[in-house]
């Protein structure tokens, strides 16, 4: 069985059998490039892009292709199914879920994602005569239904959101480095009739929407005005702190870059620093100079918004708060007197002491 690995920026690609390309990933082919991206992403806010994503080759399983025209054009359907787990807390949740995926007799491959924070999961499907469709109409058909009936069992199973994309038959990822990578190339396929319609959709999860608003991803569940003081005062004490000024110093400039360079990483609004540091009455009389010079330091930056000036206790009672609000439901029982909680994955709805909630959520 053969797929597609592409170059980073998609010009070149060359056709790969399957033992091949799980020996590029367990061997770490790209792990110089793999692990800077997942350095890059501890400092990253999620939904941002990131420059080290666009430096790794990328794999389309369920087809070869070839390039017509600056278009990608089918040459062999496989029948291959590629499911997708994001936005997993830590590595730790990862390899979990590659293990439990791992148990299934139908997972042909799982490994965890070039993130660090995802699996992918691939799934082989037949027709009862153990053949593939091959005509791009019945392809689509076969493909759709067969996606479908993999992420009903696979999120069932798991317990776990798959991510929904809007053409699942080119559905393509980053290539990894896992030496743990799981393969089986006698998993077995799972068979279904040829669809001779396309399917219904497969449902988005609602845990797949993102807020627009960089800042309300930081904290999600603030007030938009808090996060940018509290980001801010971060930034104000870091400059001091870096610059070493004093109310007494008349050279203002060093510690006014390096308070822009510090809300420019934060990924506060230019106009919000301006309108910010002037409210500490010392500031007030270098009201121009602190425009012009935050304005040219915005102007020169890169990389808005990439590492928040966040204590690391300030950012865990954030991440804890945000995984919660992600993971869980929880409503107050007046009956019983106590509250529940339910995964939003489940749909079995279990009880909690107060307490116990309460320490969980502190941590």
């Amino acid at each position: 069985m053969k797929t597609t690995l592409f170059s980073a920026n998609m010009k070149a690609q060359r056709t790969i059998g399957m033992e091949k390309l799980i020996e590029l990933i367990r061997n770490g082919y790209k792990a110089k490039q793999v692990t800077a991206l997942r350095e890059e992403l501890c400092h990253t806010r999620h939904g941002v892009s990131v420059k080290q994503a666009n430096r790794i080759p990328v794999v389309y399983f369920c087809s070869t292709f070839r390039k017509q025209e600056k278009k990608l054009v089918r040459k062999e359907y496989n029948g291959l199914i590629l499911l997708k787990i994001n936005n997993l807390t830590n590595r730790n949740e990862a390899e979990k879920v590659r293990r439990q995926a791992s148990a299934s007799l139908q997972t042909m491959i799982t490994f965890i994602g070039s993130g660090g924070k995802s699996v992918k999961i691939v799934i082989p499907f037949r027709l009862p005569d153990n053949t593939v469709p091959q005509n791009d109409t019945l392809i689509r058909f076969f493909h759709e239904e067969a996606y479908n009936r993999a992420a009903a069992y696979y999120r069932e199973s798991l317990q776990q959101d798959i991510a929904v994309e809007e053409n699942e038959l080119d559905a393509a990822c980053r290539l990894s480095f896992d030496p743990d990578i799981y393969y089986n190339p006698d998993a077995l396929p799972i068979r279904i009739e040829q669809p001779w319609k396309l399917p219904e959709k497969l449902p988005v999860s609602t845990l797949e929407h993102t807020v627009k608003d960089p800042l309300q991803r930081l904290a999600p569940g603030h007030e938009r005005s808090r996060i940018i003081s509290l980001l801010f005062e971060n930034s104000l004490q870091q400059a001091m702190e870096t610059s070493g000024y004093h109310r007494e110093e008349k050279d203002i400039k060093p510690f006014l870059t390096c308070l822009a360079e510090n809300c420019f990483r934060s990924g506060i609004p230019e106009e919000e620093v301006i309108k910010w540091l002037p409210i500490h009455s010392h500031f007030r009389i270098f009201e121009t100079e602190i425009r012009t010079t935050i304005r040219n330091v915005y102007r020169l930056s890169s990389g808005f918004g990439r590492k928040p000036c966040i204590r690391p206790e300030q950012a865990l009672a954030m991440q804890t708060d945000e995984f919660m609000k992600r993971r869980y439901e929880f409503r107050y029982n007046l009956l019983k007197e106590d509250v529940e909680y339910r995964e939003i994955s489940c749909k079995n709805r279990s009880s909690m002491p107060a307490g116990l909630t309460s320490a969980v959520s502190s941590r």
